[in-house]
């Protein structure tokens, strides 16, 4: 099948478009054998979430980091969803990817974003990646809770005269940062 086939596909594999719940999203990211041993950077929010999100990219790349991008929803096409080193994945990538889904979806019904979500994960878990920035569609409540990430409500929200980062997530930085070697920037 080509990109397009699926695309067509997947929007009728769920009878809903939105189905709350990340059980059915989990146990076919175990079943793909799904993880990540790099760091993942979740961005969650209600607004600025893709602007932030290709900051991110352009900084990790100039550093020399070599990242992977996942946005939604797409402007033109559906690579834009998926970038690796700031270029869009091929369709022939993605092909693949939903291919590797589809065998090892077992009995779960998944929804477009949940299918096409895998599938650029997987893309990631098998590019040799040294971080994942993960725009995080759904916003404050967030879909990729699996992930270690502190997410907006964690953060706090970004407004006058309020707290920034709350003191009890400034802790879970900091030793997630001496855990992992991060140099400290006053």
């Amino acid at each position: 099948m080509t990109l397009q086939d699926w695309l067509s596909h997947i929007e009728n594999l769920h009878p809903v478009s939105i189905d709350m719940g990340l059980e059915r999203v989990k146990s076919v990211a175990q079943n793909l054998g799904l993880s990540f041993s790099v760091p993942v950077i979740t961005v969650a929010g209600t607004n600025g979430k893709g602007s932030t999100c290709a900051l991110l990219e352009a900084i990790l790349s100039q550093a020399g980091y070599k990242v992977g991008l996942y946005t939604s929803p797409h402007l033109v096409n559906f690579q834009e969803r998926c970038r690796i080193q700031e270029n869009s994945v091929s369709e022939d990538l993605l092909t693949q990817a939903f291919e590797e889904v589809e065998r090892h979806l077992g009995s779960a019904t998944l929804t477009y974003f949940e299918f096409s979500t895998l599938a650029i994960l997987w893309v990631f878990s098998q590019s040799n990646l040294d971080v994942i920035v993960l725009e995080d569609t759904l916003g404050r409540h967030g879909v990729t809770d699996h992930h270690r990430s502190i997410r907006s409500h964690d953060a706090g929200f970004l407004q006058n005269n309020a707290l920034a980062i709350r003191p009890q997530v400034v802790h879970v930085v900091q030793v997630h940062a001496r855990d992992h070697g991060a140099v400290r920037i006053h």
